[in-house]
C-alpha cells in the first residue's frame, strides 16, 4: 500500500508544477499533430507533465520506495489524461478529417447562394445537426441533415464521409456553422459565401502538395494568411496515389491542422471553399493505359469521393472513354461506385462562375483525348457561353508550355490552345512541373488536319507562336493573347534548376528556387497576380486591365 507522508504531498504539488511549466505545451502540440486535431482547440487536449513525474519518481526512490514507481506512474497519467479525455464531446472524438467547405454541385451564381460541409468519422451513428448564421446576427438557421457514405475500400475498418448542404447564404457574406451531435456542439467555423458578379475577389492556386512536408506546411500557411476567396488545388493532392490513407496521412492533417502555424499548417479547409484539378498522382496509374487496380490499391482514387464538385461535365458513365478506367474485383469496383456515385467519372471536368469570372477545369492525364470532337466541342460550348464574363479562366494539372526537362515533352494540352484562344480565354493555370513558370502573352497555331490539331507520337506538337513581348503588367497591362502559369510547387520536391531551351522564346519568367503559390486578386476588370513564396516573398507579380465584356 502506498503511503505518503506531507512533506512528500508537497514533493508532488512542486514537481507537478515544474512539469507543467516545462513540458506542458510542447506535449500538447505533440498529441494535437499525432491525432490529427481530433479537437478544434489542443489545448484541450491535457498536459502531461512529463518531467515532474520524472522527478517525483527519482525522489521516491531515493527515499526507497521503489516499488511504488509503477503505481504512481499509473496514478499521474490516469489524473491527467481522464479528465481531458472526457472533456471531448462524442462527434469531437469522431472525426477522421474535420469539417471542410465544398462548393458541391452549385456551378452558378445564384440569388441565394449555396455550399457543402464535409466530414469524415469512424462512426455511422446519426444525431449530427448544421446551424448557420449570418456573421453579424444572432439567430442560427438549422440546415438539412446531411448524408453518409460509407468510404467502399475503409472496409473492415469502416469510415463514413457526410455531406451536409448548406443553403440561405447571401453572396460575398460571412456566415457561421456549428455543427452538434446529440444536441452537444462539437465543431465551429466560418466562411464567405460566394461572390456575385459586382463584387471583387481574390483567390489561390498552387499544385503538387499533399507531400507531408515542411514546404507544404508552410504553403498552406501562407495561404492562410492571404485569406482566399477560394483556393484551387491543380493536381496532385495526395502523393504517391491519391489514395485515401495518404490524404489522411499527408494533406488533410496540414491543411486543416487547427494551429495556423509554418511547423503544422493551418484551418484552411474549415473556411475556405477549395476546388480539386486531378493530376497524374491522384489516379493511381501504374500503366497510363491500363488503369486503377483496386486489387492491388484498394483504397485508391479517392478523388472522386472525398471532393464534392460540380457535376456539369461532359462524361456520365464508366464506360465511356477518355476516363480513368477501373480495375480488380467486381465487388471492389461496385463498392466504389455506390461511394463515388455521379462524380465519378464527371467530376474529372467541370466548370463554374465566381464574381464576375468563369473557371473551367479540365483533365490533362494520358488518358484524355482532346483531339476527340464530341470533348472538344463541350470546351467550346463552355466558353462561348461565358463571352459575357470579364474573365475567362482554365485550369489542369499538366502544362501545354513548360521549359522543365521532366515533362517538356507532354505537350498534348497544345491541343487546346485554339479554342482558348478563340474564346478569349485571359490565363490558364498548371501544375505539375515543381516550379514556377510565367509566359509571354501568346498565340500558338498548331499543325492541324481537317480542323484538329496534330499531335506527334512523342506527345508534342508542331505550331508557331505568336508573343507579345511589349506588355510587362506594369506599364503596359493590355496582353495580347494567353498567359500560361505553371504553379507546381506547392509542396513536393523542387525539380531545381533543370530546364530545356526555349527555342520559341515563350517563357518570361521561371523560378525553381523556392515553394510558391499563386495569389490572383480580381477587382471588376482589372487583375493583379502575384507569385508568393513559402516564406511570403514576392517573387513576380503583374496586372492585367481590359474592357468590361471583352
Amino acid at each position: 500500500m502506498l503511503l505518503l507522508d506531507h512533506a512528500d504531498m508537497l514533493y508532488l504539488a512542486i514537481y507537478w508544477l515544474l512539469g507543467l511549466s516545462f513540458t506542458g505545451p510542447y506535449i500538447n502540440a505533440e498529441i494535437a499533430q499525432s491525432v490529427e486535431q481530433r479537437t478544434e482547440n489542443p489545448c484541450v487536449v491535457g498536459s502531461i507533465p512529463s518531467l515532474g513525474i520524472l522527478l517525483f519518481a527519482f525522489y521516491l526512490l531515493m527515499k526507497k520506495y521503489w516499488y511504488t514507481f509503477p503505481t504512481i506512474l499509473l496514478m499521474l497519467l490516469a489524473v491527467e489524461l481522464c479528465p481531458a479525455l472526457a472533456s471531448l464531446p462524442d462527434g469531437e472524438q469522431s472525426f477522421i478529417v474535420k469539417p471542410y467547405l465544398q462548393l458541391g454541385n452549385h456551378p452558378t451564381l445564384e440569388q441565394e447562394e449555396n455550399l457543402d460541409l464535409l466530414w469524415i468519422t469512424d462512426s455511422n451513428q446519426d444525431g449530427w445537426e448544421l446551424f448557420t448564421k449570418e456573421h453579424n446576427k444572432s439567430q442560427w438557421l438549422q440546415q438539412k441533415a446531411p448524408q453518409k457514405v460509407v468510404l467502399s475500400y475503409s472496409v473492415p475498418d469502416k469510415l463514413y464521409i457526410w455531406d451536409n448542404p448548406i443553403s440561405g447564404l447571401a453572396p460575398g457574406e460571412a456566415f457561421q456553422y456549428k455543427l452538434t451531435k446529440n444536441g452537444n456542439e462539437v465543431f465551429h467555423g466560418s466562411g464567405v459565401a460566394r461572390k456575385n458578379s459586382e463584387q471583387s475577389y481574390h483567390c489561390v492556386l498552387f499544385g503538387d502538395t499533399g507531400a507531408d512536408t515542411l514546404s507544404e506546411k508552410k504553403i498552406v500557411y501562407q495561404t492562410y494568411l492571404k485569406k482566399p476567396d477560394f483556393l484551387i488545388v491543380l493536381g496532385d493532392i495526395a502523393y504517391s496515389y491519391g489514395r485515401l490513407s495518404e490524404y489522411i496521412q499527408k494533406f488533410f492533417p496540414i491543411f486543416g491542422n487547427s494551429k495556423a502555424s509554418e511547423q503544422f499548417g493551418a484551418p484552411l479547409l474549415q473556411s475556405t471553399v477549395t476546388l480539386p484539378v486531378i493530376g497524374n498522382h491522384d489516379i493511381a496509374y501504374g500503366d497510363s493505359k491500363a488503369g486503377i487496380n483496386f486489387d492491388k490499391l484498394r483504397d485508391a482514387l479517392a478523388f472522386y469521393e472525398v471532393w464534392s464538385a460540380p457535376l456539369n461535365g461532359p462524361l456520365k458513365n464508366r464506360n465511356e472513354h477518355n476516363i480513368p478506367r477501373l480495375m480488380g474485383d467486381e465487388e471492389s469496383i461496385d463498392r466504389y461506385l455506390q461511394t463515388a456515385g455521379n462524380r465519378y467519372p464527371t467530376m474529372s471536368n467541370y466548370s463554374f462562375d465566381y464574381g464576375n469570372s468563369h473557371w473551367l477545369i479540365l483533365d490533362a492525364n494520358p488518358y484524355m483525348s482532346w483531339t476527340n470532337q464530341k470533348l472538344r466541342d463541350w470546351v467550346r460550348t463552355d466558353l462561348e457561353s461565358n463571352k459575357a464574363k470579364t474573365w475567362r479562366f482554365v485550369c489542369f494539372h499538366q502544362p501545354g508550355f513548360s521549359i522543365d526537362k521532366v515533362h517538356n515533352t507532354e505537350q498534348r494540352m497544345r491541343l487546346l490552345s485554339d479554342i482558348f484562344q478563340e474564346c478569349g480565354v485571359d490565363i490558364v493555370f498548371s501544375g505539375h512541373a515543381h516550379n514556377y513558370q510565367k509566359s509571354y502573352p501568346m498565340l500558338f497555331h498548331p499543325k492541324m488536319k481537317s480542323g484538329i490539331p496534330i499531335m506527334n507520337s512523342d506527345g508534342t506538337l508542331d505550331g508557331s507562336f505568336v508573343l507579345d513581348k511589349k506588355f510587362d503588367g506594369k506599364t503596359n497591362t493590355h496582353p495580347n493573347g494567353v498567359i500560361y502559369i505553371v504553379s507546381g510547387a506547392g509542396g513536393a520536391a523542387l525539380y531545381g534548376s533543370m530546364q530545356n531551351p526555349d527555342p520559341a522564346g515563350f517563357t518570361d519568367k521561371f523560378n525553381s528556387s523556392t515553394h510558391s503559390l499563386t495569389l490572383c486578386d480580381v477587382n471588376q476588370n482589372k487583375l493583379t497576380l502575384s507569385q508568393i513564396s513559402e516564406d511570403g516573398k514576392v517573387l513576380d507579380s503583374f496586372k492585367i486591365e481590359k474592357t468590361v465584356g471583352k
